[in-house]
């Protein structure tokens, strides 16, 4: 077993409600056991990492990055200085399939553009398909991803990621499509992303794998979330209502609502086994769903300029040398 390098799993799923029961079928969590820290590695091989201190809610920053406080009072986050703007850019990454174009931006290595070609606005635009994920600044919906560490350099949805290519197809005959974007540090760790699209499906899944090539112990979280302005959709019709707001699911607690006006009186603060956290839009959601295999904390946040953050993070991970 390699202690040195680590894999994390999760999926970024787009669902459209009327296909909701067959995707609940899929995604609904099962029962875990709550104090389980092993995540699955490559060819059946499986890494006990030791949890660091058990951690308590603790707010977003206006970066929208969470902030992680342990029970030793140590505090647990990354510094991010500076970078305030979540519309900087350092260059996309088209990615095309059969039902999804996706760009990704190599600041942050996050998803920040979905269209959903299968899906017209309206009937009298069917070559015009809905983007339900824009870094548009006046209808904001984009995804997060990163680590927090407690003791060294992690990449979050702020750091420059390097990739291969500026161009992804799915081609004809190929049934999955992966892109892979890269983030290191002087002191030798190194961490790897990988989406995979596969062909006739709106889930991407998401993998994060860590190799610790520095001569410390590394110690962090991953974090995972959506971050959505509040924004009226201008594909509705003005005379009917859909909900435009936060949802999370867990077998503890079943579907629970987490609207704007919620966020705004309280930050959610909850550790759940499995379950997963949305944000819905018209008849489109976008969900987060991290490993069903661990305990998660899920938490909401109000930013500024009418901005909100839902997501989780992870159980603690030490990655040894």
């Amino acid at each position: 077993m390699d202690n040195s390098r680590v894999l994390l799993f999760g999926a970024l799923a787009f669902v459209l409600l009327l296909l909701w029961q067959s995707w609940m079928d899929q995604y609904m969590p099962v029962e875990v056991n709550a104090g389980q820290t092993s995540i699955e590695l490559s060819g059946q091989e499986q890494a006990q990492l030791d949890a660091i201190p058990s951690q308590q809610a603790a707010p977003v920053t206006q970066d929208g990055l969470p902030e992680v406080t342990a029970s030793s009072e140590q505090p647990v986050q990354s510094e991010v200085g500076g970078l305030t703007n979540v519309q900087q850019s350092l260059g996309r990454i088209i990615v095309k399939t059969d039902v999804l174009y996706v760009e990704i931006d190599r600041l942050g290595g996050d998803v920040k553009v979905v269209d959903l070609p299968d899906y017209p606005i309206s009937k009298n635009e069917p070559d015009l398909p809905v983007r339900l994920l824009t870094d548009e600044p006046s209808e904001l919906f984009i995804s997060q991803t990163g680590f927090l560490s407690s003791n060294g350099d992690a990449p979050n949805h702020l750091s420059k990621w390097a990739s291969d290519s500026l161009e992804y197809t799915l081609s004809a005959g190929e049934e999955t499509l992966e892109v892979l974007l890269t983030w290191a540090n002087s002191e030798g760790m190194r961490v790897t992303k990988t989406y995979l699209f596969k062909r006739s499906s709106h889930n991407i899944e998401h993998k994060m794998e860590i190799v610790n090539g520095s001569n410390s112990v590394w110690e962090g979280r991953q974090y995972q979330q959506l971050q959505r302005k509040k924004s009226d959709d201008k594909n509705k019709p003005s005379f009917v209502y859909t909900y435009l707001g936060g949802v999370i699911y867990n077998m503890e607690d079943g579907y629970e609502k987490v609207d704007f006006g919620d966020m705004e009186d309280e930050d959610l603060s909850r550790d759940r086994p499995a379950g997963w956290s949305a944000m819905i839009q018209h008849y489109f959601l976008a969900a987060w769903v991290p490993s069903a295999e661990e305990t998660n904390h899920f938490y909401t946040k109000t930013l500024s300029d009418a901005r909100y953050v839902i997501g989780s993070y992870s159980e603690g991970y030490e990655v040894a040398p």
